[in-house]
């Protein structure tokens, strides 16, 4: 964690043994994740240094509150991206018949992927556009399902009785996860966002803050 004043890098040990104070310059820390913060001294400064656009314009705490509870929520965001990348990989894997194994095997962790992205489409952790993009990634996962039982059961499969059903399961499972998206992309504006922590907590930050770094000299009172 960097020190505010030097923005020399401390890390636990070195914070525990120099006591809360940076072991370049002896400045303490206001905020430590470690000791139970949500963020760090850089974190706290740079969302001042935004809000008040490099110290030239006034703030209120209140808006200092709303600007830090969005850069928190992205901050904790998991982005479907490199889920999805998997699942292309795992596709390709799946239809061009590797070994029984390894198929099972992608088969659990494509239905872990499944979870998450449900979860991820109606988590109140996410933020509404991340929620979003975990409804378009459950779409775009039915139909690659659909693709994939489609060309391994036409151009793959020998048409059995157990290929059949497979086809039949594989369909039916493409189509819910396009409906299963879609229902989640309609009902967004339902699932209410709540805020991490209480407005009367950026007050006691501040404190904190100019405490320790001096007075915030263009924060408004309300």
């Amino acid at each position: 964690m960097k020190c505010v004043r030097c923005e020399t890098d401390n890390n636990l040990k070195e914070r525990t043994e120099a006591g809360g104070r940076c072991k370049n310059c002896n400045h303490p820390f206001a905020f430590d994740p470690k000791a139970g913060s949500k963020f760090t001294d850089i974190f706290f400064n740079n969302s001042i240094q935004t809000i008040s656009s490099e110290n030239t314009l006034f703030f209120t705490p209140k808006q200092l509150w709303y600007l830090i509870e969005k850069r928190l929520l992205n901050k904790n965001n998991i982005n479907p991206l490199g889920c999805s990348v998997f699942l292309i990989i795992f596709f390709g894997f799946f239809s061009l018949g590797f070994q029984l194994e390894i198929r099972i095997y992608l088969s659990i962790v494509f239905l872990v992927l499944i979870l998450l992205f449900t979860w991820g489409s109606q988590s109140q952790d996410c933020q509404p556009k991340t929620r979003r993009s975990f409804a378009r990634a459950m779409q775009i996962l039915g139909g690659l399902t659909l693709v994939t039982v489609l060309v391994w059961f036409f151009k793959l499969s020998t048409v059995t009785n157990t290929a059949f059903f497979l086809f039949l399961l594989g369909i039916g499972l493409g189509i819910f996860l396009i409906y299963l998206g879609t229902r989640q992309l309609s009902i967004q504006h339902k699932i209410p966002q709540p805020f991490q922590f209480h407005q009367s907590q950026i007050i006691q930050w501040l404190i904190r803050w100019q405490e320790i770094n001096g007075k915030v000299t263009n924060v408004l009172r309300t």
